[in-house]
């Protein structure tokens, strides 16, 4: 009589440990969706590739607009000889005059010329946080240079959109 009633608690038991590791693998598989779903992936479109001549007889400034939304620009840049200054404005600093912005100079509000970057070919990445920017070009040498820009605007966004696109 004592081995049956040792019996049903060693199947009780067996029973328990197989729902507990049912129960267990079933936590670690819904663990192992939802990382993947709630997950970001960066995502990149060009939105912008333009050649053009700067400088010499033609204009000493260019500028273009950017769209928008995005996180952030990758500005791709090759000049044929030299360098050339440039930078990225958000919409609402963007004037008629390129290049110069209201800036306090000595306690005194007036238009700055102000350039973020210069050079000759590599890639640059900036912060978007307006819906519209404006990219603005400057060559101070006499002489004309072609320049070859590329814009990549970059976002994150969740994995699980990549699962419900057709």
């Amino acid at each position: 009589m004592s081995d049956s009633s040792v019996q049903p608690i060693r199947m009780s038991k067996r029973k328990n440990l197989g729902y507990a590791l049912f129960g267990l693998l079933t936590f670690l598989t819904s663990c192992a969706i939802l990382t993947c779903a709630l997950a970001y992936t960066e995502t990149s479109e060009v939105v912008f590739t333009a050649t053009f001549v700067i400088g010499g007889h033609y204009q000493k400034f260019k500028a273009f607009a950017l769209p928008a939304p995005a996180e952030g620009y990758e500005i791709a840049l090759n000049v044929s000889s030299g360098s050339i200054k440039f930078t990225e404005y958000p919409a609402p600093e963007f004037e008629d005059s390129l290049g110069y912005f209201a800036n306090y100079v000595n306690g005194a509000a007036g238009p700055v010329q102000t350039w973020l970057h210069e050079g000759n070919s590599g890639t640059v990445t900036v912060a978007a946080s307006d819906p519209l920017w404006y990219l603005q070009f400057c060559n101070d040498d006499a002489y004309e240079k072609e320049v070859h820009v590329q814009v990549t605007k970059f976002w994150h966004e969740p994995n699980y959109q990549s699962w419900i696109k057709p």
